[in-house]
C-alpha cells in the first residue's frame, strides 16, 4: 500500500523565493481540511529537486526566482514529467506575478 492511499490530501509544493510569503501560505494552505503543504522552494532548481522528490498534486509558482522565472521552472516540471499536466487544465489562463 502506499503513502497516496492512506492520505488523500492534496499535496501543495510551495515556490517562492521569500520565506515569510511561503510560511504564511503554508499557515494557511495547512488550516484547510484536505490540503497538504509537502515541500517548499525558494528557487527554481529547489522546486525542480522538490518536485522529483515529492511529486504533488499542485504547485504554487512565484513569477520572479532569483535563478529563473516562475513559468521557466514550470514548463520545465511539465516537459520532464508530462504525467504532470491534467487535461482539461487552461494554461493561458491569466498568471500574477
Amino acid at each position: 500500500m502506499n503513502s497516496r492511499s492512506i492520505d488523500p490530501s492534496v499535496r501543495v509544493l510551495l515556490v517562492d523565493d521569500h520565506f515569510m510569503i511561503r510560511m504564511g501560505l503554508a499557515s494557511a494552505l495547512e488550516r484547510e481540511k484536505g490540503i497538504t503543504v509537502v515541500a517548499q522552494a525558494g528557487d527554481g532548481a529547489e522546486a525542480l529537486a522538490a518536485y522529483a522528490k515529492e511529486r504533488p498534486d499542485v504547485v504554487v509558482m512565484d513569477g520572479r526566482l532569483p535563478d529563473r522565472h516562475g513559468s521557466v521552472v514550470t514548463r520545465e516540471i511539465m516537459e520532464r514529467w508530462p504525467e504532470s499536466i491534467h487535461k482539461g487544465a487552461d494554461f493561458n489562463m491569466p498568471v500574477a506575478c
